[in-house]
């Protein structure tokens, strides 16, 4: 395996692993039989009206972003939350999340 190549997918394997010990929850493949249930920023299993939507650091229904340091190894995490909408409405309507069940 070419150096370059190898250390990539370390790198990326890093990244993953990291994610995956911070998520407190399962979500598709990634599910977890310590933490069974989604944890979304609204439960998705009531009505939404009259729901407060959680603050991000609350819920893991957003994107992860990772950062790593080449020189140190060092892999830092970051958020932002997921988009909900389409940027055409005309050309593709907006589907609303739903629980998966299996």
């Amino acid at each position: 395996i070419h150096s370059s190549l190898y250390s990539s997918t370390l790198y990326g394997n890093k990244q993953w692993y990291q994610r995956r010990v911070r998520g407190k929850e399962s979500r598709g493949a990634h599910a977890r039989e310590d933490y069974p249930d989604r944890i979304d920023e609204f439960d998705y299993k009531a009505p939404l009206e009259g729901q407060e939507e959680k603050p991000l650091d609350q819920h893991w229904r957003k994107h992860t972003l990772s950062y790593q340091n080449a020189a140190t190894g060092e892999t830092t995490l970051d958020y932002r939350p997921v988009i909900d909408i389409t940027l055409d409405e005309e050309e593709c309507k907006t589907v609303p999340p739903v629980i998966r069940a299996y």
